[in-house]
C-alpha cells in the first residue's frame, strides 16, 4: 500500500531494547551512540526511504555507508556532537518489500 509506513519503532540505545515496534527483527550496539536496527523484511534495492528523529536535544542521524535493504546504522550525538547512547529514537520505514 502506497504511502504506508512498512516498519517503524521507538527505541532507546541505553540496554539496546525496542519500547514499541512494528516490522523490526533486532537492535544492536555498534558502538557508543550507534545502533544497528534490523527490519523482518528486506525491502527492494533502491526503493528505501525512512526517518530517524529523536526526542530531546539529541541529535540523529543514519551511517549511509551502513545502510542496506534490511539493516540502518543511527548514530546519537547530544548538543555538543559527542556520542551517546540515548533513548526515544524513532525510525520510520517506507519503500518496497
Amino acid at each position: 500500500h502506497p504511502g504506508v509506513a512498512k516498519a517503524w519503532c521507538r527505541l532507546t540505545m541505553a540496554g539496546q531494547s525496542f519500547k514499541e515496534e512494528y516490522g523490526m527483527a533486532s537492535i544492536s550496539d555498534a558502538g557508543v551512540g550507534v545502533s544497528d536496527i534490523v527490519v523482518d523484511d528486506a525491502f527492494t534495492a533502491g526503493s528505501t526511504d525512512f526517518v530517524v528523529m529523536s526526542g530531546g536535544s539529541i541529535h540523529v542521524t543514519t551511517d549511509q555507508a551502513a545502510t542496506t535493504s534490511t539493516t540502518v546504522r543511527v548514530n546519537n550525538r547530544d548538543t555538543s556532537h559527542n556520542s551517546e547512547d540515548g533513548g526515544d529514537i524513532y525510525v520510520v520505514y517506507w519503500g518496497l518489500i
